[in-house]
């Protein structure tokens, strides 16, 4: 058993830096190519690989005493997914689709963590922490998640909905067009 997790984290650790080589632009996208018409398969099959990889290191670090917070495995396993689809999927797929597959993920996410009552207190214990706030460091989580966060999402609201004045780029390219074509008099 311990030869299957130690493979399984080389394989974690292996996917973890190709996929942070693509995002930051050291590894070609295309290095390791979908192939067309079994690309739906691959890509399970490359997240399962990817789970067995995080298994696998999530066990070896609780072998060595050094265990990883449920939760922080909850939300590293859901960013990866997401990172993945952005990332990974070539032709890139619309953001639709993502937040689709990300709200599946999301959702199994919910399933692993919650699969037994043991996982289920570790994965909501940072979150009780942080609500209870018996600590000072608490307390200022809290009370920058309650000004922070309202904070955020209205700018990011307002930017989304104050009217653009730009014209469009279709009239944009069309009178730069007719002024390059006029013969000077």
């Amino acid at each position: 058993m311990k030869a299957i997790m130690s493979l399984g984290a080389l394989i974690g650790v292996v996917a973890i830096l190709l996929l942070a080589g693509m995002v930051v632009g050291i590894v070609p996208t295309n290095t390791v190519r979908l192939v067309e018409g079994y690309m739906p398969v691959q890509v399970i099959l490359e997240l399962s690989l990817f789970v067995a990889g995080f298994t696998g290191i999530s066990y070896m670090m609780a072998s060595m005493g050094m265990t990883f917070p449920r939760f922080w495995q909850g939300v590293l396993c859901w960013a990866f997914v997401l990172i993945y689809l952005k990332f990974r999927v070539y032709p890139p797929i619309p953001f639709s689709v993502r937040a689709m597959y990300g709200t599946v993920s999301l959702v199994a996410v919910f399933m692993w963590v919650s699969a037994s009552e043991e996982d289920w207190k570790k994965f909501k214990q940072p979150i009780m922490n942080v609500l209870d706030a018996k600590t000072g460091g608490n307390r200022l989580l809290r009370y920058a998640y309650l000004i922070v966060l309202p904070i955020l999402i209205g700018g990011f609201s307002y930017n989304a909905m104050i009217p653009k004045s730009e014209e469009p780029i279709e009239l944009h390219r069309a009178s730069c067009t007719t002024s390059q074509h006029q013969s000077p008099r």
